[in-house]
C-alpha cells in the first residue's frame, strides 16, 4: 500500500479525473479493510480509503483526540496535493469528517456521515472496558451487543468483530476515548457542505434521532434510513449504503482540484 504523511491508504483505478476524489474514514479500531467493495469501488470515482494513524498498516501513534485526528487526514490530503475533496466517515471516522467541515469547509465538496451522531451515547462501561487491555474481551462482547440488528446473521457480525479482536490496545483505548469526548451539540449550524447522512433504523450507539439532529443543524443535509441494519451498517447492508452514497454523489458538482490556467501568450 502507498503511504502520505505517514498514512497508508488503498486506491481505486479507473476514476473520472474531473471529480473530486472521495476519501474513506473508518471508525474506532478500524482500517482501509472495514469498508465494504462496494463503496472502495464505486464506478467511475476515485476513491481512497486510508488506516489512520497507528491502525492497519500505518505507522505512527494512534491519537486521543478526533481534532488530531482531523489535522492527520488533513496533512495526509496535502502530502497528495488534494485540495478539495469528498470525505465519507463511519462512526468515529464520521466525527472525523465533521470535525474537518467545521474546522476546513473550503477544504470539502462533499460529505458523507455514516452511522453519525453529535456525541455518542454508548454505556460507559464500554469505553472502560476498550480503555484496560485485560478487559478488551468484554469491551467486544459488549459491543457486539449493542451494535448491531438481531437479523444481521451471525457471519456478517464475525466479519464486522475481525478487526477489533486484532487492533493493538492502544489504539481501542485511544479512539474510544477520543469517541467518548467529542461533542458537537450548537457547533454546526455554519457548516453548509452537502451532507448526506446513512442510519440503521436499529442503531443503538448513534440512534436515529443524534442523526436527525445532524441533519436538522446542517443547513445542507438530508438523512437515508438504512432497514435491518445497526451501528455496523457498512458490514449489514453495503449494497444499500453504496447506492445511497452513488446517488449522493451524482449531485454534486465536479469540483475537483482546480486545474492550473494555460499560459497567456506573451
Amino acid at each position: 500500500m502507498p503511504i502520505a504523511h505517514n498514512i497508508c491508504f488503498a486506491e481505486s483505478p479507473n476514476a473520472n479525473p474531473n471529480r473530486p476524489p472521495v476519501v474513506l474514514v473508518h471508525g474506532a479500531g478500524g482500517d482501509s479493510h472495514s469498508w465494504p467493495v462496494e463503496i472502495r469501488r464505486l464506478s467511475g470515482w476515485r476513491v481512497l480509503t486510508v488506516d489512520l494513524p497507528g491502525h492497519g498498516r500505518s505507522i505512527g501513534r494512534p491519537r486521543q483526540s478526533i481534532a488530531d485526528y482531523c489535522h492527520d487526514l488533513l496533512d495526509f490530503l496535502g502530502a497528495l496535493k488534494i485540495f478539495r475533496v469528498v470525505l465519507v466517515g463511519h462512526s468515529m471516522g464520521a466525527a472525523v469528517v465533521l470535525q474537518l467541515a467545521r474546522e476546513f469547509p473550503d477544504r470539502l465538496a462533499g460529505m458523507g456521515l455514516i452511522s453519525a451522531t453529535p456525541h455518542l451515547e454508548a454505556p460507559p462501561l464500554l469505553v472502560d472496558y476498550f480503555s484496560n487491555p485485560l478487559t478488551i474481551p468484554l469491551g467486544i462482547q459488549l459491543f457486539q451487543q449493542w451494535a448491531f440488528s438481531p437479523r444481521t446473521p451471525p457471519a456478517q457480525v464475525k466479519a464486522a468483530l475481525a478487526g477489533l479482536h486484532t487492533a493493538r490496545p492502544a489504539v481501542l483505548a485511544g479512539d474510544w476515548q477520543a469517541f467518548a469526548r467529542f461533542d458537537f451539540h450548537g457547533t454546526l449550524e455554519q457548516v453548509g457542505i452537502p451532507t448526506w447522512i446513512a442510519s440503521g433504523a436499529e442503531d443503538r450507539l448513534a440512534p436515529l434521532p443524534g442523526a436527525q439532529y445532524l441533519a436538522s443543524h446542517l443547513p445542507n443535509a438530508a438523512v437515508q434510513i438504512i432497514p435491518s441494519a445497526g451501528h455496523m451498517a457498512l458490514i449489514e447492508q453495503p449494497a444499500a449504503l453504496a447506492a445511497g452514497l452513488q446517488a449522493f454523489l451524482q449531485t454534486l458538482s465536479p469540483l475537483g482540484n482546480p486545474r492550473p490556467a494555460p499560459p497567456t501568450a506573451p
